[in-house]
């Protein structure tokens, strides 16, 4: 493949991604809405029915059954949100990559002390480490 191809590949799946995410946090505050939803209609359902302990252990372990299914269908989809978010970030960073940007990554700054001078004092000669450094390039 050629350049602009890879790249054009890239700005598509950020696009496809991007709307995923979107349908994804409307899919999760839904199930949030819901999940309160049923909490309060439990709650009404136990003030209501006070005097008929039947009707309300038979409401409250359905309302409780689908309340249990909206946490967990609500952990999945937050889940797979943040694995999109991942995967929107690593193709972001593949187009910027890709564009020659690469002061976004890591510098390596960590590495470049008075210590590591003594000891090899081309680092920052060599542009080794730091802004616009090899490190920074490879990483």
């Amino acid at each position: 493949m050629e350049h602009s191809s890879i790249l054009l590949f890239y700005k598509q799946r950020i696009q496809a991604v991007t709307e995923l995410t979107h349908l994804l946090t409307r899919q999760s505050k839904i199930i949030s809405r819901w999940r309160l939803a049923i909490f309060l209609i439990a709650a009404l359902w136990t003030w209501y029915l006070w005097s008929q302990p039947l009707f309300i252990a038979i409401g409250l372990a359905l309302l409780g059954a689908i309340f249990i299914y909206l946490v967990a269908r609500s952990t999945k989809s937050d889940h797979e949100l943040n694995l999109q978010l991942h995967i929107l970030s690593i193709n972001q960073a593949e187009v910027k990559t890709l564009e020659g940007q690469y002061s976004f990554r890591k510098s390596g700054d960590q590495y470049l002390s008075s210590q590591n001078d003594k000891i090899n004092g081309m680092t920052r000669d060599l542009d080794i480490y730091g802004q616009g450094s090899l490190f920074q390039y490879i990483n």
